[in-house]
């Protein structure tokens, strides 16, 4: 079935909702240890995050719907774009997160220990954005 402009404004709309309530709900419960960081930072650090992590779900979806059939086998879709965007998405969150509370790096060693947890936020915000 051809994904027709239409519905993928609505796709991407939907998807950029997604991001900003997961943003605000990761913010506002002080996910990975940001209680000491004041909630408009917070606020801030954690939308920005799932916006831009976002996007490159939109744009990995593209590549996805071409070879997975979505709404057949969305559990698959969302498999395989988890796969795609953890790494990169990781990277981003290594770097945001050093010069966000450290206005520095973290060792590049502290990156390993990202990747499932940003897998996990991956999975669910493609799964409640329904790709």
């Amino acid at each position: 079935m051809p994904f027709l402009p239409v519905q993928r404004h609505r796709t991407f709309l939907r998807g950029l909702v997604v991001a900003v309530l997961g943003g605000a709900f990761l913010a506002t419960a002080e996910a990975f240890g940001g209680a000491s960081t004041p909630y408009p930072q917070r606020l801030l650090f954690w939308v920005t995050l799932m916006i831009s992590g976002g996007l490159l779900g939109h744009l990995c979806s593209s590549v996805v719907r071409q070879f997975v059939d979505v709404d057949d086998r969305p559990w698959l879709a969302v498999a395989l774009l988890t796969f795609a965007i953890t790494g990169p998405v990781a990277v981003v969150v290594w770097g945001a997160t050093g010069l966000f509370s450290d206005q520095t790096l973290l060792p590049i060693s502290s990156l390993t220990g990202l990747l499932w947890p940003v897998a996990l936020v991956t999975a669910g915000a493609l799964r409640r954005a329904a790709l």
